[in-house]
């Protein structure tokens, strides 16, 4: 199990940054990440329909919004030995849980973003979007998959 000690934000977001390759894509300026600070998150096993179910467990933002961090975040997306979903890298890096869009459609071997995007799970994927310290996402990824590096999934990939 990875552990995860918060000692300076800013060092392990650029530890977290450097270990997972991401970096800063070209755009009009940086936006503010899904309106976060406005937003609750639904936690649970995934499951998008009645029809197909998913056994992990994954956060899911509540609230849309159009804005969005502009930063590149790439592993593999698999399930992990506590049953969440997360990205993961290397091995001295804690695993990152994704905090997907809402109207993200979930089941056991794929995740499609609200754009179309589809994320395979055990495939690497590149993400954009951007870390959060919301403490109402982080104590939920901290609780249940014992991480607290969250990053907030654009709901346009394109």
């Amino acid at each position: 199990m990875n552990t995860f000690i918060r000692n300076s934000a800013s060092g392990i977001v650029a530890a977290v940054a450097l270990a997972f390759g991401v970096s800063a894509c070209g755009g009009s300026g940086t936006q503010p990440a899904n309106d976060a600070s406005a937003a609750s998150p639904t936690t649970q096993p995934a499951s998008p329909s009645t029809s197909a179910t998913a056994d992990f467990y994954t956060i899911v933002n509540d609230m849309s919004s159009d804005m969005c961090m502009e930063a590149l975040v790439t592993g593999i997306l698999q399930v992990d030995e506590q049953g969440c979903l997360v990205l993961e890298g290397d091995d001295e890096v804690p695993a990152i849980m994704p905090l997907l869009p809402k109207g993200s459609q979930i089941s056991d071997k794929s995740v499609t973003l609200p754009d179309g995007t589809v994320l395979e799970i055990g495939k690497k994927v590149s993400l954009g979007g951007g870390f959060t310290n919301e403490e109402r996402f982080v104590s939920k990824a901290r609780k249940q998959c014992n991480t607290s590096s969250v990053y907030v999934v654009c709901h346009e990939q394109g």
